[in-house]
């Protein structure tokens, strides 16, 4: 939902969108913290926005609208997540602790690539080929129509996929968060071949 906000952010420079977009991440980082990936497309969408509908002071403009979505965002979390509050440091503990975990765990297989697995197993498998490969396709192809959409589609999957990959702990739903993204990039592609 944050996400969809934000395409609508992206192209019709609305602030209302933005600020709904920031209630949904706040609610979605109170779920789960690693749902703090968002800010990725955040930031995207925020600078393209600048940029797109010619604010006056893009910078500044920029600026005012990342402190706002990052409050809004912080308020929602709050609100749905007193316990961060009322005890910080433990709080902070688990979250370091499975970012830790991500890092710090034996392979489950010697020589298993997480990347590797994610692609062939996680994405290859769960999808199936025909529909990753025309996801892919779709976010080529949305690249080089150079609007910047594929930029703010793809910039949470892909970071997420690279940091995620480099972990020994390789679990099929570490992919989850990717799917919504490449289910949009299969609809460009069906856009594409009509």
């Amino acid at each position: 939902l944050s996400f969809w906000q934000l395409t609508k952010f992206h192209r019709r420079g609305s602030l209302r969108h933005l600020d709904w977009a920031a209630v949904f991440a706040g609610l979605a980082i109170g779920t789960k913290y690693t749902a703090a990936w968002l800010c990725w497309p955040f930031a995207v969408a925020i600078i393209a926005a600048a940029r797109r509908h010619r604010r006056a002071e893009p910078l500044l403009w920029a600026a005012m609208a990342a402190i706002a979505a990052v409050g809004l965002t912080v308020a929602v979390f709050a609100a749905t997540s007193p316990y961060f509050f009322l005890r910080p440091e433990k709080a902070w503990d688990h979250f370091t602790w499975e970012m830790l975990l991500l890092s710090e765990d034996p392979p489950v297989e010697p020589g298993l690539s997480g990347h590797a697995f994610y692609l062939s197993v996680s994405l290859g498998y769960g999808l199936g080929w025909p529909v990753l490969i025309a996801a892919l396709a779709g976010g080529v192809w949305m690249g080089l129509r150079r609007d910047g959409r594929a930029l703010l589609l793809w910039s949470l999957p892909v970071l997420y996929f690279l940091f995620i990959g480099r972990s020994h702990r390789v679990f099929i739903r570490y992919m989850d968060p990717v799917l919504p993204f490449l289910a949009t990039a299969v609809e460009a592609t069906s856009r594409v071949l009509g």
